[in-house]
């Protein structure tokens, strides 16, 4: 065999360095081609055919292009389909966000949930569980203090002791009782994405209680679950997640061995999620083998979910939900109505439609496939379940002992009388600056709680501005309010009542 010539061989290399280029830039040059006007009108094409072949809501003669043309330009003009791809063409040529506008326009005509969206969008708005990154505690305002609502047991504020109820007086060293919510939050929001410290002022102890918080995940759990002696409570705040099922079956294994015969289970602010998990759950409920528990609607066909018989059953059960018990929330909580069980709270969101999720190149297409039909119920759409009882949630007045009348326009100091160094000190003492008894008398106790008003290392009198300052905080004190979860304590007080009432 002869030898290459030179030319030859820097001719086969180039040819071999453009193969391999052609190659490795084929996705790119996929994907940019892809993107051009009349592919993206083509895709939107595709989108048609799949509307007419699974959306629920879809009627033989609609015409998703013809809607969504008349939706963008408002109007009830109807052009040829040369003409509306021509529109088309050039608008996605003009914005390109405009693809995505059009087909929304076809799916958004349907119902409110069908939607075409980025990967990136779909995992920011359906997360497997609710997570973020901060402190793992839900705040209140409840001026002039920061109130706990609740703490994620595994989040950051959970494993360094922050408990529900405590208040937050200090953050990173400054008072914020002086300030409104707004400022208090914002100081908050530095410890929460930066870390630092807070301290806080928590019923039964003397001192303030200064906590160190480094920031973390906080995973939001979908099951939660306790028992109190023969009462189970089982909240469950989204079908999602790998573990769900094993949560479930873990769940009720608890009550099982603890000897539950009673259950509050609470659907309040769950947004839905997937239905097989949905079904674990009815089942885990249902003791009675082959009862309905609801249809699952199709254009072709209809599924039945019927119960296997595995469930537990309690003697009695209530069922909390509010306006934000939404989709598989609601199959769950018309289904126990359905079976006699009450439901506490308010009338449900009113989705009663089944999503399927589609790759749709490279896009999430979310469409509506599927309509939920309840055994006694039926169909709930646009409708939502309605409460045996409806409770609404209740923000109570804090309870505050009568205190004696302060002037302002003079100081208070040791050689003041003792009522006047007495209503300092009632004041001092429900702000939380002062741990100690008031009796009247001017001490070292009392010249410190007064010093950390003022922001002092020490200070021999309360002038009027300190005095002005303390009644502000009392009035902002009165006019404080706090959540009482009247829903949960109606379910509590039907379970020990002679009779629940019948859903």
């Amino acid at each position: 065999m002869r030898n290459l010539s030179t030319k030859k061989k820097i001719g086969l290399i180039v040819a071999a360095a453009l193969l391999v280029a052609a190659i490795v830039s084929a996705p790119y040059v996929i994907q940019a081609v892809g993107k051009l006007p009349f592919f993206q009108y083509l895709r939107l094409s595709a989108l048609v055919d799949t509307i007419e072949e699974r959306q629920i809501y879809w009627e033989e003669g609609d015409d998703p292009m013809l809607i969504a043309y008349q939706a963008y330009f408002e109007t009830e003009e109807e052009p040829s389909q040369t003409e509306i791809r021509s529109a088309f063409v050039e608008l996605i040529r003009e914005d390109s966000e405009n693809y995505y506008t059009l087909a929304n326009l076809m799916l958004s005509h349907y119902d409110a949930y069908s939607k075409l969206i980025s990967q990136e969008d779909y995992q920011r708005l359906y997360p497997e569980n609710e997570n973020y990154g901060g402190l793992g505690m839900v705040v209140s305002a409840c001026e002039p203090f920061i109130r706990v609502v609740n703490v994620y047991p595994e989040s950051a504020a959970g494993k360094a002791g922050v408990k529900a109820g405590d208040l937050i007086v200090l953050v990173n060293g400054t008072d914020i009782r002086p300030l409104d919510y707004e400022e208090a939050s914002d100081c908050l929001a530095e410890v929460s994405a930066d870390g630092g410290t807070v301290a806080i002022l928590r019923e039964g102890e003397n001192a303030l209680l200064t906590i160190a918080l480094t920031p973390e995940e906080v995973v939001i759990p979908n099951i939660d679950w306790s028992i109190e002696n023969d009462t189970a409570y089982l909240n469950v705040t989204l079908f999602s997640g790998s573990d769900f099922n094993d949560l479930v079956d873990a769940a009720f294994e608890e009550f099982r061995a603890a000897g539950a015969t009673r259950l509050v289970l609470d659907m309040r602010d769950n947004r839905g999620g997937t239905i097989s998990l949905l079904v674990h759950l009815l089942d885990a409920l249902t003791p009675e083998e082959g009862v309905l528990m609801f249809r699952e609607v199709k254009r072709d066909k209809t599924i039945e979910h019927v119960s296997t018989g595995i469930g537990m059953a309690f003697e009695d059960v209530v069922v909390l939900a509010n306006e934000n018990t939404c989709s598989s929330a609601e199959v769950c909580t018309g289904y126990m109505k359905d079976r006699g069980y009450p439901v506490v709270g308010t009338l449900t969101y009113g989705k009663g439609t089944g999503l399927s999720i589609l790759d749709f190149y490279g896009d999430v297409l979310v469409i509506a496939t599927i309509d939920i039909v309840l055994p006694e119920t039926g169909r709930y759409n646009g409708i939502g379940i309605s409460p045996t009882m409806e409770v609404t949630e209740t923000y109570a007045p804090l309870s505050l002992p009568d205190c004696l009348p302060l002037a302002t326009d003079r100081e208070v100091n040791a050689q003041s009388d003792p009522e006047e160094i007495q209503a300092l000190e009632e004041r001092l003492v429900l702000l939380g600056y002062l741990f100690a008894e008031p009796d009247g008398i001017w001490d070292e106790e009392t010249a410190q709680a007064v010093a950390s008003v003022a922001g002092e290392e020490t200070c021999e009198t309360a002038d009027p501005e300190i005095l002005v300052c303390l009644e502000d905080m009392m009035e902002r004190l009165s006019e404080a309010r706090y959540f009482v979860d009247t829903q949960l304590e109606t379910a509590y007080e039907l379970l020990d009542a002679a009779d629940i009432p019948a859903a």
